[in-house]
């Protein structure tokens, strides 16, 4: 049978807060979410969470492994608090990139995921926000249509610039909400479509 494994964020936060019971819910498209203690951690099909971070690299504090080892690192900063140890040297590999930092040891990605569940501050990705972006795609898309073909093709750069401003606003709109629309094929959609139909013209 497939076995499941936790990963290093969510095994040390289920060793350090103890939660109880950690329930996968499944839906007819695979995970949907995690429950574990009073966090409802949402899931994408795959089983993965979308993390937000809180900032670029160093954002939590970090404590120089020598400074441990020699007695000198401040004991306060340690004391009753969830600890990774990890590297952020690049020939290790362990840097990964991000959105808010393409050069994150991949350690504070861990302590991000982590932040997450104990404020229970998420992103999602419900099923309706598909939807959403159909009606994008297929509205910018009839925009685009009408007005290469009842006006002339010097429309179409200022129409091209409002759609895809407005459309990179819904998603940040979406986002502040805590639900993930992705602006990039409603954008990429009518740029093809508005570019084509004003060549053609």
């Amino acid at each position: 049978a497939e076995q499941l494994h936790p990963s290093l964020a969510l095994a040390t936060l289920a060793q350090a807060a103890d939660p109880g019971q950690t329930l996968l819910k499944l839906g007819p498209n695979g995970p949907e979410s995690l429950v574990m203690g009073d966090a409802v951690i949402p899931l994408d099909g795959r089983g993965n969470m979308l993390v937000r971070y809180r900032g670029p690299a160093s954002t939590f504090p970090r404590i120089s492994a020598v400074d441990v080892l020699d007695g000198t690192a401040n004991a306060g900063l340690i004391e009753g608090r969830i600890v990774f140890v990890g590297s952020s040297a690049a020939g290790l590999k362990e840097i990964r990139s991000t959105p808010m930092d393409s050069v994150m040891p991949g350690v504070e990605v861990n302590a991000n995921v982590v932040d997450n569940i104990l404020q229970g501050d998420f992103i999602a990705r419900p099923d309706w926000i598909l939807v959403v972006e159909l009606i994008f795609i297929v509205g910018l898309g009839l925009v685009a249509t009408l007005l290469m073909t009842f006006r002339r093709a010097v429309w179409g750069l200022p129409a091209l610039v409002a759609g895809c401003v407005g459309c990179w606003m819904a998603a940040q709109w979406f986002f502040a909400r805590g639900a993930f629309m992705a602006p990039i094929f409603p954008i990429m959609s009518f740029v093809a479509i508005t570019t084509t139909l004003a060549a053609i013209k």
